[in-house]
């Protein structure tokens, strides 16, 4: 029931934003500043494609185990291929976004089932516990870094998204670890001052 109303839910993002482009994908409404990337409607058909593969999260796991991790490799390799070879619209109809989730659905679902140093490690751990976090505050530091008018400081290409993406993946390995360390301080805060009460109230008995 979960999976048809996350396929069904998908297909439907997909619509709107079909229809979207259609509408504001015009001379009326787009300029030089405009990008459909900084409106969360334009990446939620990517958002619930996530939840869909973590919905198929045993089966993926249980086929890779069947030894066809490498023949999803491929797949993968050529997907990539075919993302830079294919055009990106056709008719007037802007594929872009379908090439994407594509494509990263597949990463993704490789990524899930394959069991490696390069992506079971340390680093790949801590970026894994703190995975939440990550999701729900990196658009606050994608906003603080807009507003400083760092987006497109360095250029408005492949440069420039490398750039932004490692600084927002400081920024907010920075904010967790400070939002931890808060938590920390105020815990064994709130426990000695709790343990004081205790205390006094226990001499006065």
């Amino acid at each position: 029931k979960n999976k048809k109303r996350a396929w069904t839910s998908l297909a439907i993002s997909l619509f709107v934003v079909f229809m979207c482009n259609q509408w504001y994908f015009t001379d009326y409404y787009v300029n030089d500043l405009f990008t459909p990337r900084h409106n969360f409607l334009y990446c939620l058909p990517c958002f619930i494609a996530g939840g869909l593969v973590y919905l198929y999260n045993d089966s993926i796991i249980n086929i890779m185990k069947m030894k066809w991790r490498w023949l999803l490799l491929v797949v993968c390799i050529g997907g990539g291929v075919a993302y830079y070879a294919l055009p990106s619209s056709f008719g007037g109809i802007d594929f872009l976004l379908l090439k994407n989730l594509v494509l990263f659905s597949m990463i993704l679902v490789y990524f899930i089932g394959v069991d490696s140093i390069v992506l079971c490690n340390p680093v790949m751990n801590f970026l894994g516990n703190i995975s939440m976090e990550l999701y729900l505050c990196h658009m606050f530091i994608f906003r603080g870094l807009e507003k400083t008018g760092m987006i497109y400081r360095f250029s408005d290409g492949s440069l420039g998204y490398w750039t932004i993406a490692i600084l927002m993946l400081f920024g907010v390995i920075a904010l967790v670890m400070t939002y931890r360390l808060l938590w920390k301080v105020l815990t064994h805060l709130t426990v000695k001052i709790r343990n004081r009460k205790y205390g006094n109230s226990t001499a006065t008995i």
